[in-house]
């Protein structure tokens, strides 16, 4: 482990340590932020929800130790994050049925067709997403970006999952969703629901 991280090792989950993962698979109030950027979103609703226990899954490292420095200031019990790639800690680390909610905001969309092999956002993916939940568990996906969430909406109908039109939630921004928001760019949202 890098040394500027060690000093917040309490609030990170170090998927190597057996002991440090056992509440993946214990709780059914778990809510995953996946590729949680420099953890804004995801405090906010850690603040909000004292009932839930919510991770932050991110693979640059940068943007874990902001997080961490970001909770560090905070008097939160209710939150960890992982430094990881978030579809192999899925695979290997949750169980099925042990998530309420899983959040996904601004994935990548790899807007030239020769890396479209690159999104994260597939029906395979969500398949496993879906298996993942706990009953009545939900997945929101935020995107600027209106043809990767044309695309996103036809993967979810080919999926487990039905989309959901009514989500009305008042949820908080993430840094780039701020800064669109500035550009009157609009953040579109497919809301699915496990039944």
């Amino acid at each position: 482990m890098k040394y500027k991280i060690r000093k917040f090792e309490q609030n990170l989950i170090d998927i190597s340590i057996p002991e440090k993962i056992f509440f993946l698979n214990d709780s059914k109030n778990l809510v995953l932020d996946l590729g949680c950027g420099e953890g804004e979103f995801i405090l906010n609703l850690a603040k909000q929800d004292s009932n839930s226990h919510f991770i932050g899954i991110e693979i640059k490292y940068g943007r874990i130790l902001k997080c961490l420095k970001s909770l560090a200031k905070l008097n939160l019990k209710n939150i960890n994050f992982i430094l990881g790639d978030a579809t192999l800690i899925l695979s290997q680390f949750v169980q099925k049925g042990s998530t309420k909610r899983f959040y996904i905001n601004n994935p990548d969309p790899w807007p030239k067709d020769k890396h479209g092999k690159n999104r994260i956002i597939n029906s395979v993916f969500l398949n496993h997403i879906f298996d993942l939940l706990s009953h009545k568990g939900d997945l929101v996906i935020k995107s600027d970006d209106l043809n990767y969430i044309n695309l996103i909406r036809t993967e979810v109908q080919k999926s487990k999952f039905k989309i959901t039109l009514d989500h009305n939630e008042k949820l908080p921004s993430t840094k780039f969703q701020t800064s669109y928001a500035k550009k009157r760019v609009p953040i579109h949202t497919v809301y699915s629901k496990k039944n």
